[in-house]
């Protein structure tokens, strides 16, 4: 009934009501040249793909915004690969094989934009296609896909990326490794860890400090077990970082290493983990022979005196070193 009636009366029913799900809108599209030629060329361009969407946002989105392409295919692809996987039962899958044996389109296009999206949603399906093509380059944009990956938090999507003999994770000075330690995703950094082309040390250990002063334990113990991390390179500023931010646990993975110094900067530590309150940091120095809490005229004492930390003034007096006097 539905190929008797007029284009636009199709569409409205399509895009503007609740009489078809976006899934049957779908499936019309993929069984039906007429209906897939209709929707490809209409400004749905084929974003009813997203099955899981609100139909009107999606139609919206600005897909070539800032692009030079302008092929409906083409969105049609870009919005495929916002979704973050095919769903068999909506036709995407369909849909984007449908669309990538047009030989006609282009995958690769815009700084293969579509990898790129598609490696920021996680859908890997996406990514499996367009990865086994001559026109897509993984390496485009300096690496951008495998940085949308790690950066959108797609532990599935970097390791598909990874095992491309393309894509170099160290790109832009192993900025992948770095935004992955940063925001604790523990098994990204252990894939790229895993990848010869990855610097741990590079930035003078930026990985590292990153992770202890955010208090990410996991991803600083996978850290420093990597022997290409020298901690002799600014382990005691990522040890000091931590103490001042009461990261109680990497200030105990960080303390039992050689290389680290606890009282460097002139007990700097112990100080700044008394001034900021955190009585179990200041108390993890203090059992340290190498600790000094009269460092700087007692300056441990004094600050945490002065802001009121009471248990750290009780732990501070109780260690024979110190003068009660100095307070």
């Amino acid at each position: 009934m539905l190929d008797t009636l007029p284009n636009e009366l199709i569409l409205y029913i399509a895009l503007e009501t609740h009489v078809l799900s976006q899934g049957d809108v779908l499936s019309l599209a993929c069984a039906c040249r007429r209906f897939s030629v209709l929707f490809t060329s209409s400004d749905a361009r084929l974003a009813l793909a997203a099955g899981n969407f609100d139909h009107r946002r999606v139609i919206n989105l600005p897909f070539n915004i800032g692009s030079t392409v302008v092929d409906d295919r083409w969105s049609a692809l870009c919005a495929l690969a916002d979704v973050g996987a095919l769903a068999e039962e909506t036709g995407a899958r369909e849909l984007a094989t449908s669309l990538l044996a047009d030989d006609g389109i282009d995958a690769g296009a815009d700084a293969n934009t579509v990898l790129r999206r598609a490696a920021a949603a996680g859908n890997v399906e996406l990514m499996r296609l367009l990865l086994t093509r001559s026109d897509v380059d993984p390496s485009d944009h300096n690496n951008d896909a495998i940085l949308c990956a790690v950066y959108s938090g797609s532990e599935p999507a970097t390791r598909e990326l990874l095992a491309h003999p393309e894509v170099d994770p160290g790109t832009r000075n192993n900025a992948a490794l770095v935004a992955a330690a940063s925001d604790n995703l523990c098994g990204i950094v252990r894939l790229l860890l895993a990848s010869p082309l990855v610097d741990p040390g590079t930035q003078s250990n930026a990985a590292l400090v990153e992770a202890a002063t955010a208090g990410h334990d996991d991803v600083v113990a996978a850290l420093i077990a990597d022997a290409r991390v020298n901690l002799a390179l600014r382990g005691n500023l990522a040890f000091l970082k931590a103490c001042t931010r009461g990261r109680l646990g990497v200030a105990k993975l960080l303390i039992a290493h050689p290389a680290i110094s606890p009282q460097a900067h002139e007990n700097a530590a112990l100080r700044n983990a008394a001034a900021g309150g955190h009585t179990a940091v200041v108390a993890l120095l203090l059992a340290d022979p190498r600790v000094d809490p009269t460092a700087r005229r007692t300056e441990a004492l004094r600050r945490a005196s002065q802001r009121r930390h009471r248990d750290i003034v009780d732990l501070l007096l109780a260690h024979p070193a110190v003068d009660p006097e100095h307070l």
